[in-house]
């Protein structure tokens, strides 16, 4: 195979902002139509869901094969399972199995190197460096014989969204805020800019509706005219 390689920007992925998810957009939108048979993104664990996702809404699922390979230690550890990945995003490409964006990753304990769609992916789990789709369905996987094998149960939500192509968003977002809930957490108070909430919930989609500082809360974010999502 032949390569040729780009390099937007070079920083451990917890450090990234937007300010990189433009740059990385806009290479490959400078890049993608210059004949390759795919592309292939070299990230780093900690925020690759984040930037996963980011790839599938700004550039949708009818591009060809983007590939993001990571590696969950050193490529020099012997533990390490960078170049499994990165020989399964070529086949993958080489094979012609998929358009959109993916995430190829083999987990320590599976037999398999799995192929997942880019925004499907489960948050980050913590004490494990597991990468797994939404309700453990991936795109599909490689076989003993590095063949592609399509997960016949997985659907793909065909025309859900327009692709929005180069982004036009600054290093940080100071208009949405994020709150992850515990027991007798503390609410905010927002600056003026906030417009939105994402207010994650408990495992089974459930939100504190009875204590005084979670309604007064919500009467705070009303009357700021605040939108809230429960996510």
């Amino acid at each position: 195979f032949e390569y040729e390689t780009r390099t937007p920007y070079m920083v451990l992925s917890e450090n990234n902002t937007g300010k990189n998810y433009v740059d990385l957009v806009n290479c490959i939108l400078d890049n993608i139509n210059d004949g390759y048979d795919g592309i292939i993104v070299a990230h780093g664990t900690d925020t690759l869901q984040y930037s996963a996702s980011v790839l599938t809404y700004a550039l949708g699922n009818n591009t060809i094969p983007i590939c993001i390979v990571s590696s969950n230690h050193p490529i020099e550890d012997r533990r390490a399972n960078g170049l499994i990945n990165l020989h399964g995003a070529i086949n993958f490409i080489r094979q012609k199995a998929g358009k959109g964006s993916f995430v190829i990753y083999k987990n320590g304990n599976d037999t398999v190197t799995k192929v997942h769609r880019a925004n499907r992916l489960r948050a980050g789990y913590v004490y494990t460096d597991r990468i797994d789709s939404i309700f453990d369905m991936p795109y599909g996987h490689f076989d003993e014989n590095d063949h592609f094998v399509a997960n016949d149960d997985f659907v793909d939500f065909e025309g859900d969204f327009e692709p929005v192509g180069k982004l036009n968003i600054g290093p940080q977002c100071d208009f949405i805020y994020r709150i992850y809930p515990y027991v007798g957490m503390v609410y905010p108070k927002f600056p003026k800019s906030v417009k939105y909430v994402l207010l994650d919930s408990f495992h089974s989609g459930t939100i504190d509706t009875a204590s005084d500082a979670a309604l007064s809360f919500y009467e705070y974010c009303k009357e700021k005219d605040i939108k809230v999502f429960i996510t």
